[in-house]
């Protein structure tokens, strides 16, 4: 099959990250102008049960020793996505004694947080980069109780509860409780070519070089030429979303490029609802999409 471009959605999938996808066909409302705020992200996940719990008593050895208090431990944060940045806010908004307080550090290698469920609105240019990638530094500015270091990881060192990391200057850094949020990578190690010919979709980066496809395809379009196919790789949550976005800007009708999503699946959504499947068929078949079904890509070319 040819291809004008061809996007993976090859993410591992977790029942966890359900909730980031519950948009599903539905963009957020273009009147959404203002920029993030930790107070909004905060508020998006107000209703995700929490689960992580701090004891500021270091652990003992022996059953027979008390434990000592901790006074304002040092929590120390590995990754600035949604779990790490989330992980900080809960931690600071807690009912702390004076001197149980504790100094957060939030690390991670990028300047700029990721609305991930908002990709899908910049791809479609209803929102800005900066609405979608505001800074950590933006983010923070209302909880200067939370440091911020964009750093690179080197090593962990459990036994001196410390971390080697890497900025302008490689040092380490200590710490009494550390929570490891690195997220997740396209496993586009699957299938043989993907990382060459594929673009997933995980990053500004990634919706930026699909932004910069579709511009280029409609481009084409004006022009005469027949590009080939659009073709999405996965039926899951993020596949969807792609295949709708994509149909949706090349629209009025999307079968004039092709946009075809192919899957290994028998249903689009496999871990969805029977109603979920049923909308979202009738939703891609309204769209003009194609579905391969029980489907398996041996390579990319």
């Amino acid at each position: 099959m040819m291809a004008a471009f061809l996007v993976s959605s090859l993410y591992p999938l977790h029942s966890s990250h359900s909730y980031l996808r519950c948009k599903l066909l539905h963009h957020l409302s273009s009147s959404i102008c203002r920029p993030l705020s930790s107070h909004s992200i905060h508020q998006f996940h107000k209703t995700t049960p929490r689960c992580v719990n701090f004891n500021t008593r270091s652990q003992s050895t022996s059953s027979s020793k008390q434990s000592s208090v901790v006074l304002h431990p040092k929590i120390v944060i590995l990754g600035g996505g949604f779990g790490g940045l989330f992980t900080a806010l809960s931690l600071i908004s807690q009912s702390w004694t004076r001197l149980q307080k504790p100094h957060i550090t939030l690390i991670d290698q990028n300047s700029n947080f990721v609305f991930l469920p908002l990709l899908y609105d910049f791809i479609s240019g209803e929102l800005q980069d900066w609405q979608v990638s505001p800074t950590f530094k933006s983010l923070l500015k209302s909880n200067p109780q939370i440091q911020f270091i964009k750093a690179q990881v080197l090593s962990i060192h459990p036994d001196s509860k410390s971390i080697s990391i890497s900025d302008s200057n490689q040092h380490e850094i200590q710490y009494d409780r550390l929570v490891i949020s690195t997220g997740s990578k396209p496993k586009l190690s699957m299938i043989p070519g993907a990382s060459q010919y594929s673009i997933p979709l995980g990053n500004m980066e990634h919706a930026q070089r699909i932004k910069d496809r579709i511009h280029a395809l409609k481009i084409m379009k004006l022009q005469g030429s027949t590009p080939g196919k659009i073709v999405i790789i996965g039926s899951n949550h993020s596949a969807v979303e792609v295949a709708c976005t994509v149909a949706s800007i090349l629209a009025e009708k999307a079968s004039h490029f092709g946009v075809v999503l192919v899957s290994n699946s028998d249903r689009v959504l496999k871990s969805g609802t029977f109603q979920n499947q049923n909308a979202v068929e009738q939703k891609l078949k309204q769209l003009g999409i194609q579905c391969i079904l029980n489907a398996k890509v041996n390579e990319i070319q």
